[in-house]
């Protein structure tokens, strides 16, 4: 198979979130489990646009407007009739064969991303490198790594600011981010690897996997960046300006 070439990031239309009101608020639950096989929910294209800026609202009681939201969920769950964290695709019989065994071992990490002025957590908690490539990816094999990390995305509930998989990248010191990439996420499903879901809105939280096509293979220096994009508050002159959060978690 040809080596594809990687794909810049574009820049689309803003965003836009609605208020929470607190009567509303449903907490989240995380799906999977950090000490068992692989587990959680879905990943973005890796030619996912990047969205510069996002207009929230605040969650305040006395808000015109509000939006219910309910848990993020297990892939096999009913699916909630209220906003839910995108579910993963269903497995597929016809995913090509990978070149060798998932790994069984992961690296630990417990490293945590806080925004203190949404309110968001974002936890690493496992790192899994050198993932198998699918059969007929000789090409690609041999310039980049599959690695995958394990995270745990925790939205504030003050606004109603959604974390998504797409805001993520590693940075390696190459001429673009690296961000999530799908390639294996059919072979990972079939294995009982739960992937992390695109989106999870503010009350929810969920817990998955996200495999990044990283450039160059085996990098000695990676750092995770998640960049908030810039939030407007609907109904008030309040912003958050765009914001680079980052985590060293190789060198």
């Amino acid at each position: 198979m040809r080596s594809m070439p990687r794909r810049r990031a574009t820049t689309a239309a803003p965003v836009v979130v609605t208020v929470l009101t607190v009567g509303l608020l449903v907490g989240g639950c995380s799906t999977g489990s950090p000490t068992a096989a692989p587990t959680t929910a879905t990943t973005a294209n890796a030619t996912a646009t990047v969205t510069e800026s996002a207009t929230a609202t605040s969650t305040d009681s006395s808000a015109a407007t509000a939006t219910a939201t309910s848990t993020a969920t297990d892939p096999a769950a009913p699916v909630p009739t209220a906003r839910t964290a995108t579910p993963p695709p269903a497995p597929t019989a016809t995913a090509p064969p990978l070149t060798a065994a998932l790994p069984t071992e992961f690296t630990p990490m417990g490293q945590v991303i806080k925004d203190d002025s949404l309110g968001h957590e974002i936890t690493v908690l496992r790192m899994a490198r050198g993932l198998p490539w699918p059969e007929g990816s000789s090409g690609q094999s041999a310039a980049f790594e599959l690695l995958a990390l394990e995270l745990r995305l925790t939205p504030g509930t003050k606004y109603t600011a959604t974390l998504r998989e797409l805001d993520f990248a590693l940075i390696t010191g190459s001429q673009y981010p690296n961000r999530p990439d799908p390639l294996i996420d059919a072979q990972l499903a079939l294995a009982g690897w739960a992937l992390l879901p695109t989106e999870v809105p503010a009350g929810q939280n969920a817990t998955g996997w996200v495999v990044f096509k990283v450039d160059p293979k085996a990098a000695t220096s990676i750092r995770l960046d998640y960049t908030r994009p810039e939030i407007s508050v609907a109904g008030s002159r309040t912003r958050f300006p765009k914001k680079v959060f980052s985590l060293q978690i190789v060198g």
